[in-house]
């Protein structure tokens, strides 16, 4: 009876260890899968925001074709304010109607999105630009450490559109799928602000703000995502599209 009793204890300790195994097991299985999924959900949404900027970039070029100069390029739209361009006369200028770019406007998914800047100016919207030089883009002459966006040369400022306060994990994928720097590394940083003030585009270009001046990492890139290091400050992320470059 006692060696009986023995067998018993052994076989319930036996199984309350593959008990506990088996739980090791599924736990980090769970934790496998969720983050697999997050992933790939980083890798859609990288994906939906690169396809609406390129969409965006195409239909611009579609318009130049149609004799549409980029000073005359409108992105009023009901979704957005302050951007009324006196240039654009009809519809065939404007990027968001049927006769013009046939694009649509939407606001940014709030996924995307830092809730942590959610009071900032330009949180939930996208930023459409001709007050930026994206340091090596267009202008193949621009170099790295000369700042093209303070030598009285609006012709040296790019058409671009910025998407403010992204996630730091989704603004680290996007760059991941746009090839700018090691995959997987932080974003890289500014050395200024990368919108100027009143960025809002309504016809013509300025001096204003630089992206790429003493960043070797992004020059000669049309598209990125990166750390502020004015406007937005340092610990927020911004990605930016040249749509024309100059």
């Amino acid at each position: 009876m006692k060696s009986e009793s023995g067998n018993i204890i052994w076989f319930l300790l036996v199984a309350i260890a593959l008990l506990a195994a088996l739980t090791v097991v599924m736990t980090r299985s769970s934790d496998t899968a969720g983050q697999s999924g997050d992933r790939e959900m980083l890798r859609i949404q990288a994906s939906q925001i690169l396809r609406d900027a390129k969409g965006w970039e195409q239909a611009i070029g579609r318009m130049s074709v149609q004799e549409i100069s980029a000073d005359d390029i409108s992105f009023a739209s009901s979704g957005l304010t302050g951007y009324t361009n006196s240039n654009c006369s009809g519809d065939s200028c404007d990027l968001f109607r049927t006769a013009g770019g046939a694009q649509s406007y939407k606001d940014p998914d709030s996924a995307w999105l830092d809730s942590a800047q959610s009071g900032e100016s330009f949180y939930g919207s996208w930023i459409f630009t001709g007050k930026l030089c994206v340091q090596g883009v267009g202008n193949q002459t621009e170099a790295v450490g000369t700042d093209c966006s303070t030598n009285n040369d609006p012709s040296d400022e790019d058409l671009a559109a910025l998407l403010p306060y992204v996630r730091k994990n989704l603004c680290i994928e996007l760059n991941r799928q746009l090839g700018v720097g090691t995959a997987g590394a932080n974003p890289p940083t500014d050395t200024g602000d990368a919108w100027a003030a009143a960025p809002e585009f309504t016809g013509g270009f300025s001096d204003g703000a630089n992206i790429g001046v003493n960043n070797a990492t992004l020059y000669r890139k049309p598209s990125g995502c990166i750390e502020g290091a004015g406007t937005p400050p340092s610990g927020s992320y911004v990605f930016y599209h040249v749509l024309v470059a100059r």
